[in-house]
């Protein structure tokens, strides 16, 4: 994908999630994030160092990640959506958010910064695109 149709994708859904609300501008004096965050729901997203994690949000320069093993700031990852969209990410937070009397049970939230908003970008554009084409479960009556 070129780096100009992807910077129009992404406008596009930034556009769209404003519109239905789903994107909210974070102000910097009381996050450090300066783009919008949000939320995916896909099942082939893969981060090396992480067996079993959920995806708490993204944007274009982090993502934010709920997990039962806690990492180190500064540690390296890999994220990958799907085995082709890939970006590196550094870890720059993890913090005990629940935990039982077990160390078993202990959720950290772990946040990350890309290496280049671009990768950011397309992880962002590419786990969107799948998630509107994704099989809708049946209504309930």
């Amino acid at each position: 994908m070129a780096a100009s149709d992807l910077q129009r994708e992404y406008e596009a859904l930034l556009a769209r999630a404003r519109e239905i609300g789903r994107a909210a501008g974070i102000e910097p004096d009381h996050d450090r994030r300066t783009h919008p965050r949000f939320r995916v729901q896909t099942d082939d997203l893969w981060i090396n160092s992480v067996p079993s994690f959920q995806v708490l949000d993204i944007s274009i320069t982090g993502i934010a990640i709920a997990a039962s093993y806690p990492l180190r700031p500064g540690d390296q990852i890999d994220v990958v959506l799907g085995g082709d969209v890939k970006a590196k990410a550094t870890v720059v937070g993890c913090r005990l958010v629940d935990s039982a009397t077990q160390y078993y049970d202990a959720e950290f939230r772990i946040n990350c910064s890309f290496a280049q908003p671009e990768s950011g970008m397309q992880l962002l554009v590419q786990a969107k695109r799948r998630e509107e084409h994704a099989p809708r479960p049946p209504l309930q009556n």
